[in-house]
């Protein structure tokens, strides 16, 4: 097996396969959804590149989780938000400045472990959308492989197609982490699949995330059960669930840093 890095792209050559390892995952199969379905979702928009590299959910009026892979130092982005389409095809949409990006302490880069983070926002927004945020799931959920979830971000059509300004959505499959460990164990990868992820995917591999949409939820029944975190290449051809920061493993550390606390109501919701 030969293994080739570049910056955050890893590149794994398996009896005669290419595989790649995207830490930015985008929806490949999707269609197109609107912000009224998801509107906790937002985008992060890089100033300087002045282009979208990862998404996140609102969980309260000034704090966002996303993947700590989307950490960028010094913070120099833009939060753009209650929009089905991106800045380039929307000038007039709503923009939220950060305050700080809080990485988990235990997140490892290499390993991509621990891939939680969250943003503060500047000043607190409202979206002037329904129920903008995001629903978390309950400490110690637990969902079986096969039971039906949806992904949502800005994504692309298929894998070699280029960005859309359009959201996108798509309906998968949670995998449960040791499921998920067994279908990865051909893959060449030397990242294994721990109890703080699941995974999502279809049987036939026809939908899945891929290029540049970390961050971003994974929902069950309206729950944010997810976070995009990574996925091996290419979207759809080589045939592994891709790979999602279990949300319901750290609701305690989110509490602990933001100072939310939550309503139960068979899901967690910010209490008013």
């Amino acid at each position: 097996m030969k293994i080739l890095i570049f910056a955050s792209l890893i590149i794994y050559t398996v009896a005669g396969t290419q595989l790649t390892l995207d830490r930015n995952p985008r929806i490949v199969g999707g269609e197109d959804g609107q912000i009224e379905e998801f509107p906790a979702l937002v985008a992060i928009i890089n100033i300087p590149r002045q282009m979208r590299t990862c998404a996140g959910t609102l969980i309260s009026e000034q704090w966002i989780i996303t993947a700590a892979h989307c950490y960028t130092h010094p913070v120099n982005f833009t939060i753009e938000y209650a929009t089905s389409y991106l800045q380039q095809t929307n000038p007039g949409a709503k923009h939220a400045d950060p305050e700080l990006f809080l990485r988990h302490e235990k997140y490892n880069g290499s390993s991509i472990t621990f891939d939680i983070g969250l943003i503060k926002l500047l000043m607190p927004l409202l979206t002037g959308l329904h129920s903008p945020f995001s629903r978390l799931a309950m400490p110690g959920s637990y969902y079986r492989t096969g039971t039906p979830a949806t992904v949502a971000g800005w994504g692309i059509w298929s894998y070699e197609n280029s960005t859309l300004a359009h959201l996108q959505k798509a309906d998968l499959q949670v995998w449960h982490y040791r499921d998920c460990q067994e279908a990865h164990k051909d893959s060449g990868s030397s990242l294994s699949i721990h109890s703080h992820q699941i995974c999502a995917g279809l049987p036939d591999f026809s939908k899945a995330e891929c290029n540049g949409d970390s961050g971003g939820p994974l929902y069950v029944h309206g729950v944010q059960v997810g976070i995009v975190s990574w996925s091996l290449k290419p979207c759809t051809v080589a045939e592994f669930p891709g790979v999602y920061t279990d949300v319901s493993f750290f609701i305690p550390w989110i509490q602990e840093k933001t100072g939310l606390e939550f309503e139960l109501q068979n899901f967690l919701i910010r209490k008013n």
